[in-house]
């Protein structure tokens, strides 16, 4: 692997781990929706907002500064095809 790669596989990386981290949070607020108690509404909900905080708010930003280094280093348009 070479240094020219390393950018576009922490970009790619990035955008994996941030899309696997929404899902996962509407799996949890899906299966909160059908709990049948307050106790496992509560555990759902609590998870969703972990996730939400650990893999989703940070994935976002890590995703756009992964993307917008990309672009500079390979002379893309910052705005693709705008």
């Amino acid at each position: 692997m070479t240094w020219r790669l390393l950018p576009r596989f922490l970009h790619i990386g990035s955008a994996i781990l941030f899309l696997g981290g929404v899902i996962a949070r509407q799996v949890a607020r899906a299966l909160a929706e059908k709990a049948d108690n307050a106790q496992a509404f509560a555990v759902l909900n609590r998870a969703a907002s972990r996730i939400e905080n650990t893999m989703i708010i940070p994935g976002n930003l890590v995703v756009i500064i992964f993307g917008v280094s990309l672009a500079r280093l390979t002379g893309a348009p910052l705005l693709g095809f705008l």
